[in-house]
């Protein structure tokens, strides 16, 4: 899966379900700067769901 914020959920909950992952980053470098500074109300009941909140 993708290294961007669905892709590690998506991670997430596949290995807690016993499934083995792979994370790929395209980037070589991290980006700079501010990226997702708020979560909607869905992500965070997502979240909470998978224990990360």
């Amino acid at each position: 899966v993708g290294a961007g914020p669905s892709g590690l959920v998506a991670a997430l909950a596949l290995l807690r379900n016993g499934i083995p992952v792979r994370i790929i980053a395209k980037e070589t470098e991290p980006r700079i700067g501010e990226r997702g500074a708020g979560l909607v109300p869905r992500s965070q009941g997502l979240f909470h769901l998978l224990g990360v909140l």
